[in-house]
């Protein structure tokens, strides 16, 4: 998945359509990786705010 990401950055770089995952959606995967870390590394569970959440 990460190379048809950097694929799609990349055409879009060179003035192809946009990506159809933007860099929100990348943070979030960046976000919830991290949280896997820490809880793999510490062996708790670890919360993410869920956005748009009431």
């Amino acid at each position: 998945m990460f190379a048809t990401e950097m694929r799609e950055f990349a055409t879009a770089f060179a003035g192809g359509p946009e990506p159809r995952i933007g860099a929100a959606d990348a943070l979030a995967a960046v976000r919830i990786t991290q949280a896997a870390a820490e809880s793999a590394w510490t062996g708790r569970a670890v919360e993410l705010p869920v956005e748009g959440a009431a």
